[in-house]
C-alpha cells in the first residue's frame, strides 16, 4: 500500500471447507484448524492496529462446493 500511495484497501481471504479437501492433498495438513469467526476477529484486530491514515477492511470469502449446505 505504501509504494502505491494507497491509504485504503481490502484484504481478501479465501475460506475453504477442509472437510471437502482431498485427503491426499498435503496442503490440508498445513492449514490451522480454526473457526472462521476467530480468523475474522484476528484480522479485524490487525486492521485496527494499522498506523493512522491507513484503512484496511478484511473480507473472508467463503468458497464452498456447489450444492453443499455448509
Amino acid at each position: 500500500m505504501v509504494p502505491l500511495h494507497a491509504q485504503v484497501g481490502i484484504y481478501l481471504v479465501g475460506w475453504f471447507d477442509m472437510a471437502k479437501w482431498d485427503p491426499e492433498d498435503n496442503r490440508r495438513n498445513r492449514v490451522p484448524n480454526v473457526q472462521i469467526q476467530d480468523v475474522q476477529a484476528q484480522l479485524d484486530q490487525q486492521a485496527a492496529a494499522l498506523p493512522q491514515g491507513f484503512i484496511v477492511r478484511p473480507i473472508i470469502l467463503e468458497c464452498r462446493v456447489p450444492g453443499s449446505a455448509n
